[in-house]
């Protein structure tokens, strides 16, 4: 019992101990068989669910695939960081100077500001769901236009699905969860980041995307170690996203080879630590987008992607970025991914993907479930409306 009392409270979640406690969970190896139906049954919140999974996975090695390494505390990672905030990186755009604009949209608890769930099926529609190849065709149609504004997704690639590949679906529906607890679940997530002293408009982001070379894989170097800490700590243990392991080991291995990363890893890693370095305050307040547009730049390149799975990450981590910088289009990408979801029957209602072995499954299951709750954030809070978002505050 003490054992459990004390993991908790490492934890700062000591007000679960009774129910843990009331639940037969009294040492730390019967936490080894916690399950996702034990912690809905003892009311524990989805966010607090991978906070207790991920030292779970660190203590006893369980649930991740392979143990993790030793834990680099955020605060004792952040000086390292520091160290090289002011060294140029070749991998980092040139810094325009930016014209005042809107301080970022999503700062918490500014997340009230969103789109109204009826304004959505008119301003974020998506091809016909008849077949996959459509689908998809229209994912790369809207990547390719590398569209970050929501008036950018309405004039240029809708237009284009609509010519390209079927005629317009309303909007994905999910069931609408409570709005308290959501809000709060994200405010864990979001509300520490740290406000850009201005974003760009239109204009400004068109002129950095066509300066960015396509065809430059993204290269990873030792100062994005802080970032990725950043990412895994504030985000991914809350919104699964990645299984940490994998991704830290991918990442140890990008920084010692010399090969290059392929094509979807370069993307992964440019979209996670564009996320993660939102964390950091820096005299760069723009190093995140600059990282995170490389990332855009690449996908308007993809031909083809490996996996829908690999696709649906993707398309989530670019709508937690947009969550927090470019609030307005932020759903049309949450909306790709459902769809994706759906055709690959993940939210059939008995056992779904049944064919499909462990642990891939539980991977597409996660992210799914990160899909789902991110769509009650935005389906439970209302987003400004296209001609509101670069207005000065």
């Amino acid at each position: 019992m003490a054992q459990v009392e004390e993991f908790l409270d490492q934890l700062e979640l000591s007000q679960y101990l009774n129910e843990f406690l009331c639940g037969g969970f009294t040492t730390l190896d019967s936490l080894r068989h916690i399950s996702e139906s034990d912690f809905a049954r003892l009311n524990v919140r989805l966010g607090h669910r991978r906070k207790i999974k991920r030292a779970i996975a660190r203590q006893l090695s369980w649930p991740d695939l392979s143990p993790l390494p030793r834990y680099m505390r955020y605060d004792q990672v952040l000086p390292r960081g520091r160290a090289f905030q002011g060294q140029s990186s070749s991998d980092l755009l040139p810094r325009p100077a930016l014209t005042p604009g809107l301080s970022s949209g999503m700062r918490i608890p500014g997340l009230v500001r969103r789109i109204p769930v009826t304004q959505r099926s008119s301003t974020c529609t998506s091809t016909n769901a008849r077949s996959a190849s459509d689908l998809r065709a229209h994912v790369l149609t809207t990547l390719r236009d590398k569209v970050i504004l929501l008036d950018t997704y309405s004039d240029q690639s809708r237009k284009r699905a609509v010519e390209e590949c079927s005629p317009a679906l309303e909007i994905a529906s999910l069931p609408v969860l409570s709005c308290e607890d959501l809000l709060e679940q994200v405010h864990q997530a979001l509300s520490t980041t740290h406000p850009h002293l201005s974003e760009p408009n239109a204009d400004e982001l068109q002129s950095i995307l066509e300066g960015i070379e396509p065809c430059k894989h993204f290269a990873v170097i030792p100062e994005y170690d802080s970032y990725l800490e950043a990412f895994l700590s504030n985000l991914n243990n809350i919104l699964y996203i990645f299984d940490e392991s994998s991704l830290r080991q991918k990442f140890l291995k990008a920084m010692t080879s010399s090969k290059k990363l392929d094509m979807e890893s370069s993307i992964e890693f440019s979209l996670a630590l564009a996320l993660g370095a939102s964390y950091i305050d820096t005299h760069e307040p723009t190093v995140d987008l600059a990282i995170y547009l490389r990332g855009r730049v690449l996908l308007s390149t993809l031909v083809q992607w490996s996996g829908d799975l690999w696709m649906m990450r993707v398309l989530v981590l670019i709508t937690v970025y947009h969550i927090n910088v470019f609030p307005s289009s932020a759903y049309c990408f949450l909306d790709l991914a459902i769809q994706l979801g759906q055709h690959n029957d993940l939210d059939a209602s008995n056992f779904p993907l049944s064919t499909v072995a462990e642990p891939e499954r539980s991977c597409w299951l996660r992210v799914w479930k990160t899909v789902e709750f991110l769509h009650n954030v935005l389906a439970a809070a209302p987003l400004p409306s296209p001609n509101t978002e670069h207005v000065q505050k």
